[in-house]
Order: structure tokens, then sequence, then C-alpha cells
């Protein structure tokens, strides 16, 4: 990124990506959604300690030379697409983690959405803080989305009704590593609206 850009957009008080050559830049998160980033990054170090696969949080991807995006969270799984300087990835992250905020909402759920399809992200959430749900995306045969299934936290003095309750799930697990991964939706939400 030129010098120019670094100047009109300090990163301590914006998230910079390059998308087609364009600079867009956001305000940085709120605390609901710095919370959530870290809980879900801890859940996925706490899992891949010792193991090849490794968890980043606003770290660059640069999918090519005109596009690098910062995602909350990824895992990447092939140590070469770690580049020499240690700033940032290089290609596609094998799971990608995107925490919805109001100003972010369009832009994650659409542009980048697409972008990480493009590229062959196997793997994506998108997570709502305010309305506490998970909506986990996979890459099919032919190299798009599907919607795998969607998550959501409930509280104890939330309301439902009986067919809710029962089709309640209070944790899943994420298809780059089968069953052995379970979380806890309730490790994720439960209190973070007190932050």
């Amino acid at each position: 990124m030129n010098n120019a850009v670094q100047r009109k957009y300090d990163s301590r008080h914006y998230i910079i990506e390059k998308i087609d050559g364009k600079i867009v830049a956001f305000a940085r998160p709120g605390r609901w959604h710095t919370t959530l980033t870290l809980r879900i990054a801890s859940v996925f170090e706490r899992f891949l300690k010792g193991k090849i696969c490794k968890t980043y949080f606003e770290t660059d991807v640069q999918l090519d030379e005109n596009t690098t995006v910062v995602p909350d969270v990824i895992v990447v799984c092939d140590p070469n697409k770690k580049s020499n300087d240690g700033k940032k990835i290089i290609g596609a992250p094998d799971l990608i983690v995107e925490i919805l905020s109001p100003t972010t909402l369009r832009h994650d759920k659409t542009i980048k959405k697409d972008l990480y399809e493009k590229y062959g992200v196997k793997e994506l959430w998108l997570v709502s803080p305010l309305d506490e749900f998970i909506d986990v995306f996979l890459l099919d045969n032919n190299g798009k989305y599907y919607l795998n299934d969607s998550y959501g936290y409930y509280e104890l003095d939330d309301t439902l009704d009986a067919d809710e309750i029962a089709n309640h799930t209070p944790y899943f697990t994420t298809s780059l590593y089968g069953d052995d991964l379970k979380i806890e939706l309730k490790e994720l939400f439960e209190g973070l609206k007190d932050y």
C-alpha cells in the first residue's frame, strides 16, 4: 500500500483493504465485534495447537496482486501461504470468519463472500454478534458456496416454541475437522452484550 493511503487511513483507526486495485477503509470494530473475534480465534487456537493448521486474526490476506483483504479470523493449513516477512498470508485460507457489523454487513455478505468463493476458500462463517447467529457456507464441487447450516444462540430467558427447542443444537462442528472440533455456541455468545 502506498504511503499517501497509509497517512490518510491510519491503520490504528481503520481496517484497510484493497479490492480489485481500489482502496476500501472501514472504521475499526467495536467491543462486541472484537470480543467475538477473540473468542472464535481462541477456540481454533486451542484446538489447532501442535497441528499444521494455524489461526490468525486481522491478518492481511493477499488473494492476488490487486486484492488484499483483512478477515476477522482465518485458518490456514498450508505453511507455504505465509509470507517470508511474517506480515500476511498469500493465497486463500482454508476457513474464514467474518464478524458482521452494521458498517461492513453489505461488504462482507456480498463483495467479500464472492471473493472468497472465487479464490476457493473452503469454508466461510458469517457471524452476527447482534443476532447471535452463525451462517456456515461450504464450497461445493463446482466452486460455489452453499449454506450448510445456520446456528443461533438462545439464552434461557428467550421464548422458544417446541419446534425450535427440538431443533436447537447447543454446538456445531466445522467441516474442515469433522466431528473433532465441537464449538459450543454458549462459549462464543454468552454475556457478549455485557462488553
